[in-house]
């Protein structure tokens, strides 16, 4: 075991040293504090490196004739295996600082009541330290932990507020502290933070109520509309092509080429004499960069929605996974149905 960390470690000396200070903040406020981040970081690029290979070699036999389908697939992978593994850390961290804000109020109620009972602030701040009080109770049971270590009180609250991602409980503590230091009122303080952290999930639950009418335009306009339309575009160019190529079949016929039909300057009979040229868009073409653009509108949409609801843009990447199977599987089901629908009229 102490030969393989050693391999991690040494891994995880590739990154450089942000990544690493990023991983241990992640970390730390995922809950996985008791996890060396190197020894993760080296996990990381050792399982994404070995798997992309696998990938590239799998590719390579069925694509013998196109290594770079092989070499990009390996590529794709190393960067999705890579996101995986830091998303993975940033939406644990997500979850737990909203569970933490979820009981925020009535914790700090909690503490103000005992505080009017006759506890001190050190006392009413570790009455709560109970697991009916979830994240923010382990949370604050470490706070217990470090006091009774004899660090002071309000530098223990403030190391956790490091360990949970949450603006709403750093504001809070900070409040908290300085009411400890400047001996104010901390118990009406803390009703007042309390009163405050609940109109602010309040206000939050309206500006996802009025963003919804937003959201819902984005997801059909990028998730059905575009698609439709993408394979529309490609169903008419194949139809083109074929109609084009059975007219070249008929003008080719030699009593046909000296016939009024060529020149009478008909588009279709222009269309069927043109040469293709490497620069010739086709209908393959066309497909590639339909489900190309698709895949990029919907990956955007999802940011754009993290970013309309939660602020950040980072919180839509959950929604990838869901959106671009969905955005292709619209446009390959609307292609076949308008194959299969007029399938009648051009053979």
């Amino acid at each position: 075991m102490a030969k393989r960390s050693r391999y991690l470690y040494v891994l995880s000396q590739l990154f450089p040293a942000i990544f690493i200070d990023t991983f241990e903040r992640l970390m730390i406020q995922a809950g996985f504090s008791n996890i060396d981040p190197r020894k993760y970081a080296g996990f990381m690029l050792l399982f994404t490196i070995i798997s992309a290979l696998v990938i590239g070699f799998v590719l390579l036999q069925f694509f013998p004739f196109s290594p770079i389908i092989a070499i990009g697939g390996a590529i794709a992978f190393l960067l999705v295996a890579g996101g995986t593994f830091y998303f993975a850390l940033y939406f644990t961290a997500e979850t737990r600082a909203r569970k933490a804000e979820e009981i925020l109020p009535e914790v700090l109620k909690i503490i103000a009541a005992n505080i009017r009972a006759g506890l001190t602030v050190e006392n009413a701040i570790w009455s709560v330290s109970k697991p009916e009080y979830g994240v923010l109770g382990e949370e604050i049971k470490k706070v217990s932990v470090s006091t009774y270590a004899g660090k002071p009180i309000n530098e223990a609250l403030v190391d956790m507020t490091k360990r949970l991602d949450s603006k709403l409980l750093e504001r809070s503590v900070k409040l908290l502290v300085d009411g400890i230091r400047l001996g104010g009122e901390v118990a009406n303080l803390l009703d007042e933070v309390a009163a405050t952290v609940k109109s602010a999930k309040a206000l939050r639950k309206e500006i996802n109520n009025a963003t919804l009418t937003y959201v819902i335009f984005i997801i059909f306009a990028s998730i059905i509309v575009a698609p439709m339309l993408f394979a529309l575009s490609l169903y008419y160019s194949e139809t083109s092509n074929k109609i084009a190529s059975q007219q070249a079949g008929k003008l080719n016929d030699p009593q046909l080429k000296n016939s009024k039909v060529i020149s009478s300057g008909s588009p279709l009979a222009s269309l069927a004499f043109q040469k293709k040229s490497a620069d010739t868009i086709t209908a393959e073409d066309i497909k590639v960069f339909s489900m190309s653009a698709i895949g990029i509108t919907a990956f955007f949409s999802a940011m754009l929605i993290g970013l309309i609801q939660h602020g950040k843009a980072k919180r839509g990447i959950k929604l990838v996974p869901i959106f671009l199977p969905l955005a292709l599987g619209i446009f390959l089901f609307v292609h076949e149905a308008l194959l299969q629908a007029f399938k009648g009229i051009v053979r």
